[in-house]
């Protein structure tokens, strides 16, 4: 009876985080803005002609991989609806993925005590981007599954495994095409540790013919997976005469920056380094010192008690040749960093505070302890989220608009301009293509034949309603009919020809 209460309780740790997280989805309380909306417009383009490059980076002429529209191509070819795709393609990896690795990593870094507290603390540190349509959204999950594989491997001198590095590789490289930022950090942390094992193959002389060996067998695996997954970028850039290649090449060449913005600064780098420990553990972020110091504490009081294997001393150094490379990359780049560029270091967190914790009942026991307060606290704020009238999200209330305009003009043709700080509106361009599917109703590409002319404002640019309107629809040749203030305070203005 015991066992089963348990295995019951088990489950429902499990299970509760995936409903809380879930609601907001299923509600469509989910930001839709310029690039989920951008993205999504590729995705259903791909589906006629299949691209070999992605979205545009933060650096001129440099392109995201097309591994993230070929994905989102999946769930807009299953339906259209945002909130489908977003559940398919970032939400179910998420968790199927990390209960996976949590699987494969217990007995060994996790422990009994610890496999709940690893995946309630993971999955709610996670949450933000399991909600959310946008690319780099995906890297913590491909870096949690890398450094999972990553430990479960054999020394890269001990064994050819082929099969495992090669795999590694592969999701290095789908990293690398989510968030380029980042993937340069571990490309440098890579090329760290595969020069240092080389020199480690070379020290042991009585092994040195097999070490070399199986250090050559398992890099070139490793490689020959980034390649694999490199290879449409390699594509696009043969029969586009090398464009990308040219602007890294001018980029890296360039004694100043490429990008004319000021990111955040030297002393922030480092703030927004420590914040992401407080992010991992679902903590206040004036604790992040207090939790570096206990992590670094527990680490070296294991390591002072002998308690860690072979592998984890391999992890460990990992992660701290990536805590390494991210500094001699974020403080070395002449172009700026911003706070994105910080999505997935809480994982590198996470590993640490599973090293620290390792083979220690107290600190086990206090880390469980948090992440069910945690658990509680999310069930409270998930149970009253359902006792209070909560205002629609920003896909529903511009799904909403849509419709309304779409309902407004009735049979007649017409055109629409959205106010954007960005300038364009992917984000109303793919709700109208989306719900005018569905309708029959498509928008008129010309506005000098269009019989009504909708501008939309959103809330946040209301103070330029004036200015956009007019460069839009002149008076010399508009008239306004009506105006509508609708819920989300999006200002809705309808211009008919004079």
């Amino acid at each position: 009876m015991i066992k089963l209460l348990k295995r019951i309780s088990f489950i429902l740790l499990f299970i509760i985080p995936f409903f809380i997280i879930i609601k907001p989805i299923l509600s469509g309380a989910i930001p839709f803005w310029y690039d989920p909306g951008r993205d999504l417009l590729m995705a259903w383009d791909n589906l006629k002609k299949i691209s070999l490059i992605g979205p545009t980076s933060g650096i001129p002429g440099i392109f995201y991989g097309p591994q993230w529209i070929w994905l989102l191509s999946i769930g807009v070819a299953i339906s259209k609806d945002p909130r489908v795709v977003l559940f398919l393609i970032i939400s179910l990896p998420y968790f199927v993925g990390i209960p996976l690795a949590i699987y494969f990593l217990n007995k060994s870094l996790v422990e009994k005590l610890t496999v709940p507290a690893t995946w309630i603390l993971a999955i709610f540190c996670f949450s933000s981007y399991i909600t959310q349509i946008w690319s780099p959204n995906l890297a913590p999950l491909f870096l949690f599954v890398l450094l999972t594989l990553f430990y479960k491997t054999k020394e890269i001198r001990a064994e050819r495994n082929i099969k495992s590095f090669m795999i590694m590789g592969l999701i290095y490289g789908l990293l690398l095409n989510h968030h380029i930022s980042l993937g340069v950090v571990f490309l440098v942390t890579w090329i760290i540790y595969f020069f240092t094992t080389f020199f480690l193959s070379i020290l042991d002389k009585k092994r040195l013919k097999e070490n070399l060996l199986n250090w050559l067998i398992n890099t070139v695996s490793f490689w020959s997976g980034l390649m694999i997954m490199l290879l449409p970028f390699f594509l696009f850039e043969v029969r586009h005469g090398f464009m990308q290649i040219k602007s890294l090449i001018f980029t890296l060449s360039k004694s100043t920056a490429v990008v004319g913005q000021i990111g955040i600064s030297k002393y922030e780098i480092v703030q927004k380094f420590i914040e992401r420990s407080s992010v991992a553990l679902s903590i206040p972020q004036q604790f992040s010192i207090f939790v570096i110091v206990l992590i670094i504490a527990g680490i070296f009081f294991n390591l002072l008690k002998k308690r860690f294997s072979k592998d984890d001393l391999k992890l460990l150094l990992f992660l701290v040749l990536n805590i390494l490379s991210l500094f001699i990359v974020y403080f070395g780049t002449k172009n700026p960093v911003w706070n994105y560029h910080f999505i997935s270091v809480e994982v590198v967190f996470i590993f640490l505070t599973l090293l620290a914790i390792k083979k220690n009942r107290i600190l086990q026991y206090v880390i469980f302890s948090w992440a069910i307060i945690l658990l509680i606290s999310k069930i409270v704020t998930f149970t009253q989220s359902f006792m209070k009238q909560n205002s629609q999200g920003e896909l529903m209330a511009k799904k909403s608009n849509v419709e309304f305009i779409l309902n407004d003009t009735k049979n007649a043709s017409f055109v629409y301009f959205a106010k954007n700080p960005s300038i364009y509106s992917y984000d109303y361009d793919y709700i109208f293509r989306w719900i005018g599917e569905i309708k029959k109703k498509y928008p008129n590409q010309n506005p000098d034949t269009a019989v009504n002319t909708y501008i939309i404002v959103p809330n946040d640019v209301k103070n330029d309603k004036v200015g956009f309107t007019l460069n839009r629809t002149p008076d010399e040749k508009y008239y306004t009919a009506s105006e509508w203030l609708r819920e989300d305070k999006t200002m809705i203005i309808k211009r008919l020809h004079k």
